[in-house]
């Protein structure tokens, strides 16, 4: 050993004969030296494996690690603070699984079924952030494997890799969802986030805002404000939500000229309607506004004669436009 100003700082003692040393990595701190050698662990140790050793630069603390051979070492340092303590307990210690389930993206806990879409600058500010979707793992330290497990939204939006906000589990039903677009809704100059709640004939989407809470910005979905309409299911409340698109009697508009309003426009039939049968239409004008709720302007419901041909304002047979660049055209 030598000191870094050149003066020689003695040697580390031998620890055995005819030992090979294939690899060695002192720690962080300088207390202990990691080595790779077929230093034998038992009398009878002789295939001449290469284990995990580490040892004082005295040549005292001499610590076997591994048995089964290694091929390779390195130490990770604890960030400060966090270096474990003695818990002694009568239980039997269980070992980690071999994979970590779920994924860490700095929440506190694990998120399943992670998706994530970036950069993102959320401010306007230059710094490009991230959004994810994902469910939050289970008590028990697994996955879940049900479809409809309830999610959530978590973001990046200082940059550094690591989520700053969690919506919690406000997505209630989703289909593969994800964070699909972001851009500013609501005119207030932060993006708001549009997530694919469902992939389907019918598209559905989810939308969230960010809210100051406590001096801070917190990722939120938009809830539905009074009246609501709970014919178009819009339950005041509730996280906003909207669908676009058609399937078995079922079709949905997305309309919008100038944000932060735009219309939504339902019809519900059935497939092969019988004689004086009736088709179901829902109208709602909405505002996505700063203070987080979708206010709804305008709510109708009424019904027509199912082989009525409809004409409806703030629709296209096919599909959705304009549409305000939202990009919700299907079709």
């Amino acid at each position: 050993m030598i000191a870094a100003n050149g003066t020689p700082a003695g040697r580390v003692p031998e620890i055995g004969d005819a030992v090979v040393v294939d690899e060695l990595d002192w720690s962080p701190d300088g207390r202990f030296i990691a080595f790779l050698s077929d230093l034998a662990v038992t009398d009878s140790d002789t295939d001449g494996d290469l284990d995990v050793w580490t040892v004082r630069p005295d040549g005292t603390q001499l610590t076997n690690l591994t048995t089964e051979g290694a091929s390779g070492i390195s130490w990770q340092p604890l960030p400060a603070g966090s270096e474990p303590q003695p818990s002694p307990t009568s239980e039997p210690t269980v070992s980690p699984s071999a994979e970590p389930v779920g994924r860490d993206i700095g929440l506190g806990f694990n998120l399943c079924d992670v998706s994530a879409v970036g950069p993102i600058d959320f401010f306007g500010d230059g710094t490009k952030g991230k959004a994810w979707t994902g469910t939050r793992i289970l008590e028990d330290g697994t996955c879940s494997t049900k479809y409809d497990n309830p999610y959530g939204v978590a973001v990046d939006y200082t940059g550094d890799g690591v989520a700053d906000s969690w919506s919690g589990e406000t997505i209630e039903y989703c289909g593969n969802c994800e964070p699909w677009k972001a851009m500013d809704l609501n005119g207030d100059g932060r993006k708001e986030l549009i997530v694919i709640v469902d992939y389907f004939t019918i598209m559905h989407y989810g939308v969230y805002t960010f809210l100051d809470v406590e001096g801070r910005p917190e990722i939120e979905p938009f809830r539905i404000g009074e009246p609501g309409n709970p014919e178009h299911e819009l339950d005041a409340g509730k996280p906003f939500t909207f669908w676009v698109g058609g399937d078995a009697g079922l079709s949905d508009w997305f309309y919008c000229e100038t944000l932060p309003e735009f219309w939504l426009t339902g019809v519900v039939s059935t497939i092969e309607p019988p004689p004086g049968a009736v088709k179901t239409v829902n109208r709602t004008h909405v505002s996505l506004m700063t203070d987080g709720i979708a206010h709804i302007l305008f709510a109708d419901t009424y019904t027509v004669p199912a082989e009525t041909d409809l004409e409806l304002p703030y629709t296209s047979p096919y599909h959705s436009d304009p549409d305000c660049g939202i990009g919700v055209r299907p079709g």
